[in-house]
């Protein structure tokens, strides 16, 4: 499932998958 060859877009799914929890948790607090 892991290729080297996609080392780059593995650190951007792991940072668009924390980016996207915390836009819940914000718009979890917009609306309650």
């Amino acid at each position: 499932m892991y290729n080297r060859n996609y080392g780059g877009f593995d650190y951007v799914r792991i940072h668009s998958e924390l980016l996207t929890s915390v836009l819940n948790r914000k718009l979890t607090h917009i609306n309650p």
